[in-house]
């Protein structure tokens, strides 16, 4: 549990350096979609290097879990992509906000198709309005 918050901490601090990283090279480098290439790319580069060892066993496994694994990938180059158009259009105070509200959509997800797995409490719900709070007030507050 520990090494989940620690890694979840992890992935704030990287994906909130990523943001500004993102906005300026999109505005001084690159085309958005150029940039998500190159970006995805370099990930999916390195992260094969990492699971290489682990690949045969998926394609011996369930296929239906390999099918909504590929399908998250393109979700998620999809998300990329629009992210880096929006960077390219707006401030990154404005646009990192935004497009972390993402968890809502998760905790919506998980409460219909993971009910088995997942449990939705009032915190959580609790939570998720605050992200909205959140992001209004700054989205509303730009200069």
């Amino acid at each position: 549990m520990i090494l989940g918050f620690v890694f979840s901490f992890l992935a704030a601090l990287l994906w909130g350096t990523n943001h500004v990283l993102i906005k300026f090279g999109v505005s001084n480098l690159t085309s958005p979609l150029v940039g998500a290439t190159f970006s995805t790319m370099t990930g999916a580069i390195m992260l094969s290097t990492i699971a290489a060892r682990d690949f045969s066993p998926i394609f011996k496994k369930e296929k239906k879990a390999l099918l909504f694994i590929m399908i998250a990938g393109v979700a998620a180059s999809v998300g990329l992509g629009s992210q880096f158009v929006a960077f390219s259009f707006a401030p990154v105070i404005i646009v990192s906000p935004i497009s972390c509200t993402y968890p809502i959509i998760t905790v919506v997800l998980a409460h219909v198709f993971l009910k088995r797995t997942e449990k939705v409490t009032p915190r959580v719900v609790v939570g998720a309005l605050f992200v909205i709070v959140g992001v209004t007030l700054i989205t509303l507050g730009r200069p």
